[in-house]
């Protein structure tokens, strides 16, 4: 190999660095826009009285149970 050939090879293999999967940066962001649309939500549940609850036929036990959910 010349000289020449090294330097060609040297330059295709120390371009640029690929770009980063743009994908796990949506999955984040998706969570975290998941999250907070679930802790509105609960919020929301906790703050209507308990005869509206049982009109959409839910306890507040049940509401207070989902909180497990909120996770990222």
């Amino acid at each position: 190999m010349s000289l020449d050939e090294t330097a060609k090879l040297s330059l295709v293999t120390s371009g640029p660095p690929a770009e980063a999967d743009p994908w796990p940066r949506f999955r984040v962001l998706r969570r975290i826009t998941r999250y907070i649309r679930f802790r509105r939500d609960y919020e929301t549940l906790l703050e209507l009285p308990d005869h509206l609850l049982e009109d959409v036929g839910i306890e507040r036990a049940h509401v207070r149970c989902k909180r497990q959910d909120l996770r990222l």
